[in-house]
């Protein structure tokens, strides 16, 4: 009987032992992250210890050159990164109160220049919950990281063109590379200005500013991070003294043209800027705006104070582009199909607004009026004259009856006393 009882005990010895052992055995240290990063971003890197009732792990960090790739930070698990001065590591060490199947921490690290390095986790210890150093002590993990240079860009296109004097045109966008900008003969200096996309990127622009009349080739070369290059060019137009431009049309008209073109679903129209002859539709008055420095005539509803301006279509052939009656947008200074009301007393005027049974009819020429007098001076003077000496003829015949008159009755009284006489003797 008691040698069973040995037996026994040596049997569960043996059971307890060989349970501690598979613990020790079931450890081990694993380390993740990418293999490249870019030049001012940042890796991340993951240490994890994985077993049975983990309460402790310690490792040393480290870059083999700080000047490619530098720890910045440390994060997630309990976890605590120091320097070690001695080693030229970091000392890191998690920790845990219970046992854990697993223990972790973060490094981040920012690359700083293009190079290659290697990255060293070297594990200190690894101990359970009973504080026992599990046997993985000195074990070195090495991640090797490759840093590049940012891909260099391509983009060699212009932000914008401005000229100080004229109008550009066609208004500017980054892939129309040709521009012309029209000035009047008293200008005689114009500066572009001009503005890459890409902070990377550099350009220069050729010519003077300073103007000859006709043509004054201006050339802004751009010219990307990658070496690529761009040119855009602006034609910088000056008017004769009496306006007249190299092609023979006038300045003047031009700068009248592109300030009142406007384009509506790619058709072009011209904003009215002469309302003569042109009957205000019934509950309008007339009014006048400022527009790209022409004074343009409005008509302004009575009942809401919406201004609206008429276009024309540029093109009289096209039967499908009709004339039509547009907002003026007074904070936009620019003219819209749509108005927005924010007025409860304005909604009450939607109808009246938008048209409806107060609509305001097309333009049309006023009837003539029949010719008055005040129009012809000549006329006036010749029918004044006329007009006096028939009151002459009026006043001598008048003269001439009231005298035949007193001559009659002279002669009648003379006669009676002559008979008179006759009598008496």
């Amino acid at each position: 009987m008691k040698k069973h009882f040995v037996k026994y005990l040596l049997i569960a010895i043996l059971f307890l032992f060989s349970f501690e052992f598979a613990n020790a055995a079931s450890c081990s240290v694993s380390v993740s992250g990418n293999s490249s990063v870019i030049v001012g971003n940042t890796i991340t890197f993951t240490i994890k210890a994985t077993g049975s009732n983990l309460c402790a792990m310690n490792v040393a960090v480290g870059s083999e050159d700080a000047n490619i790739l530098a720890i910045k930070s440390h994060g997630d698990g309990n976890s605590i990164l120091t320097p070690n001065d001695s080693e030229g590591l970091y000392a890191a060490e998690s920790k845990t109160v219970d046992g854990s199947s697993s223990l972790y921490f973060t490094v981040v690290f920012i690359a700083k220049n293009a190079g290659t390095v290697n990255l060293e986790f070297r594990t200190k210890s690894v101990s359970d919950s009973g504080a026992d150093n599990l046997d993985i002590d000195g074990k070195v993990i090495t991640k090797t990281v490759t840093v590049k240079d940012p891909e260099k860009s391509g983009d060699a296109n212009l932000s914008n063109i401005t000229v100080s004097q004229g109008e550009l045109y066609p208004s500017f966008a980054y892939n129309i590379t040709s521009y012309t900008a029209t000035v009047e003969y008293k200008t005689e200096e114009v500066v572009v200005g001009y503005k890459t996309s890409n902070g990377n990127a550099s350009a220069k622009i050729s010519g003077s500013n300073k103007l000859n009349v006709g043509d004054n080739k201006r050339t802004i070369t751009v010219t990307a991070e990658n070496g690529s290059t761009k040119t855009y060019t602006v034609n910088v137009i000056r008017a004769q003294e009496d306006g007249t431009l190299p092609d023979g049309t006038n300045y003047y008209e031009i700068k009248k043209q592109n300030a009142l073109g406007i384009t509506i679903d790619e058709k072009e129209f011209m904003i009215l800027d002469d309302f003569k002859g042109i009957r205000v539709p019934d509950g309008f008055s007339l009014d006048v705006v400022s527009y790209n420095e022409f004074d343009i005539p409005v008509i302004v509803a009575k009942k809401t104070g919406i201004r609206m301006g008429y276009i024309t279509p540029v093109d009289s052939a096209d039967s499908s582009v009709k004339a039509k009656w547009m907002f003026f947008d007074e904070k936009e200074k620019t003219f819209t199909d749509s108005y927005v009301i924010s007025s409860d007393e304005v909604l009450d005027q939607t109808k009246y607004l938008l048209f409806g049974d107060d609509e305001p009819e097309e333009p049309e020429p006023e009837p003539e009026k029949p010719a008055s007098l005040l129009d012809d001076p000549v006329l006036l003077y010749i029918i004044l004259g006329t007009l006096a000496l028939l009151f002459l003829v009026i006043l001598i015949l008048q003269f001439m009856i009231i005298s035949s008159k007193a001559s009659d009755k002279k002669k009648k009284k003379a006669k009676k006393e002559t008979s008179k006489k006759e009598v008496s003797e």
